[in-house]
């Protein structure tokens, strides 16, 4: 639980892999106390209603997913329903064309799998615009 006087900052978790999820959840809490994992989708249409009802600070979305991929999600999110939340795409795909698709989807980053523990604590607080 947080100390009193720190702002929360909330995340959902976006994969289709259960296993990733799992981690994921384990290591957010560990980037810093005001992180809170609200909620986790399998798939990018789930993700998109959970973000909408959730209305979380930060969105962490897998690439690769069935019925909708992270991409259009993103998308969709973004450009079709305004969504405030700063959505952090990964994959395990280094290709600058992927990176350069996640942006112009309207994420705000996209992380090459496996990340290290202290590049996904960077990438949360520049997500939400504060700094260690």
């Amino acid at each position: 639980m947080p100390q009193r006087g720190i702002y929360l900052v909330t995340v959902l978790l976006v994969d289709d892999d259960p296993a990733v999820r799992e981690v994921l959840r384990d290591l957010v809490p560990l980037c810093g106390e005001q992180f809170q994992v609200v909620g986790e989708a399998g798939d990018g249409l789930q993700a998109v209603e959970m973000a909408m009802a959730l209305k979380p600070d930060v969105i962490l979305m897998d690439v690769r997913m069935p019925r909708l991929d992270g991409i259009g999600a993103t998308r969709r999110l973004k450009q079709e329903l305004g969504c405030p939340s700063a959505i952090v795409m990964f994959s395990s795909f280094p290709w600058p064309e992927l990176e350069a698709a996640a942006k112009e989807a309207g994420a705000v980053h996209h992380l090459c799998k496996p990340f290290e523990m202290e590049e996904l604590k960077a990438v949360l607080a520049e997500a939400v615009g504060c700094e260690d």
